[in-house]
């Protein structure tokens, strides 16, 4: 099982990791004025690191999540806060990485009943102006989810 994610969800996991440790050495702070005898300004500067940690975490915990996960079997992304949306494979007629002017604006896996699922973390990002070419993890992404089905596909017995 690999882990594809977009440029957004990576920043997210480094900025709540560096919120994290910003807390951390505010609330380390705090206990110096602890310390010292300023037990108000130490509480205040431990209350701050603490909820600085707190928001670093939920942050750290939404780049995670923000993510698809490739299998050899099946795709799945996060649905919301709740469980991930899971796709085998053998429900997946074609991948379509929409290019810089096609219709769509995220990698989208087309079903073989007709439905056309997009895989939300996967989205293609562009200027207002569309002459923007496309970014790179993008491109990627939607390589490996392509090959992943390809991979997949020449496994199963022809009929």
């Amino acid at each position: 099982m690999s882990t594809v994610r977009s440029t957004t969800s990576t920043r997210l996991k480094w900025f709540g990791a560096l919120m994290v440790v910003l807390g951390l050495f505010s609330g380390l702070y705090g206990l110096v004025h602890l310390v010292r005898g300023s037990v108000l300004a130490g509480l205040a500067v431990l209350a701050l690191g603490g909820v600085i940690a707190v928001v670093g975490i939920v942050v750290l915990v939404i780049g995670a999540r923000t993510c698809a996960r490739v299998g050899p079997r099946s795709i799945s992304w996060p649905a919301g806060l709740g469980a991930r949306t899971t796709v085998g494979w053998d429900q997946v007629a074609r991948v379509l990485v929409p290019g810089r002017g096609d219709h769509g604006d995220a990698v989208a896996l087309q079903l073989h009943d007709g439905r056309v699922l997009p895989v939300s973390p996967l989205r293609k990002t562009q200027g207002a102006d569309d002459s923007t070419g496309l970014l790179p993890w993008y491109l990627r992404a939607g390589a490996a989810v392509q090959r992943a089905h390809h991979a997949w596909n020449v496994q199963q017995p022809r009929r």
